[in-house]
């Protein structure tokens, strides 16, 4: 039996499968993100258990899977997750796939402060927490769309107070937006020996896609203003190119700029998507790619 979901939200995407596994009375799940072997697991019985689970992690241009064997797949008992981020529901291989497609779960993008509003307000209505303004300012600024991190910081919360304050809030959920400000600093002035320490410390309470969503949000700022310095844009244009709200924030930007060059945070932008492909695709150790980011 194929089951095609697709998105970004792997929290969501994994909350879906344990579903899924229950209801057929199922523990775990094989992992894997080798095509064939996924495909001989979905299609070999098992000689401990009556049906079996696995999950195929692939990428969109890696999912070539012969159109020919999907009637074969779906009638097998055993459970085939194919998870994709998005796939081409135009193609011919999308097409035969689209009647398994179970759910897309995408995360809202970057700064999305509407989105981020309403999961704040959800998840504090579904842990019956009394949030204050300062609190949810502070969230609504801390966290950009990180989340699995919202909704487990929050379901912390909630066993601790129901109407906690802003310092509480501040330990339980740091500021992913914060750390990142830190790594930006680490690397434009190549402390490289600070941030394999650095980076342990953060993923005690985040994910490593999150760090670098919010490094990546920071230095496209700093690239974007670097841009629209070098063409003469005034304050307001700089500020709108670069999604900078307050102008007055462009006075410390500039500080920043006279470190590094255009052409070396375009190359630190690159380095910074690299880094999110290895990691969603591959195994990536993040704090060796970070200190290679001090090499600009």
């Amino acid at each position: 039996m194929i089951i095609l979901l697709t998105g970004d939200d792997t929290t969501l995407i994994e909350q879906k499968i344990q579903y899924i596994l229950k209801k057929n009375n199922l523990k775990k799940y094989s992992k894997t993100d080798q095509l064939k072997e996924a495909y001989f697991k979905c299609l070999t019985q098992s000689l401990i258990d009556s049906v079996t689970a696995t999950v195929l992690q692939v990428s969109p241009k890696d999912l070539k899977l012969n159109t020919s064997s999907i009637a074969k797949l779906q009638r097998s008992q055993n459970l085939l997750f194919i998870v994709c981020e998005n796939f081409d529901g135009r193609t011919k291989l999308g097409q035969a796939l689209k009647p398994y497609l179970l759910s897309e779960f995408t995360l809202p993008s970057n700064w999305s402060l509407g989105e981020i509003k309403q999961a704040i307000d959800y998840y504090a209505e579904q842990f019956g927490l009394n949030l204050s303004y300062e609190v949810k300012n502070y969230l609504l600024l801390a966290l950009n769309n990180n989340f699995p991190l919202l909704r487990s910081g929050l379901e912390t919360l909630a066993l601790l107070s129901l109407s906690p304050s802003l310092e509480l809030t501040k330990e339980i959920i740091p500021s992913v937006h914060a750390t990142a400000i830190d790594l930006k600093e680490m690397i434009l002035r190549r402390r490289r020996e600070e941030i394999s320490t650095y980076v342990t410390k953060l993923k005690a309470f985040t994910n490593e896609q999150a760090i670098l969503a919010s490094l990546s949000t920071q230095f496209t700022i700093l690239m974007q203003t670097a841009i629209g310095s070098s063409q003469n844009l005034n304050d307001s244009a700089i500020a709108k190119l670069a999604e900078i709200k307050n102008p007055k924030r462009l006075y410390f930007l500039r500080k920043e700029l006279t470190q590094i060059s255009i052409e070396q945070l375009i190359w630190l932008n690159q380095q910074i998507k690299d880094t999110q492909f290895q990691l969603r695709y591959h195994t990536c150790d993040l704090s060796a790619r970070l200190m290679l980011m001090c090499c600009w």
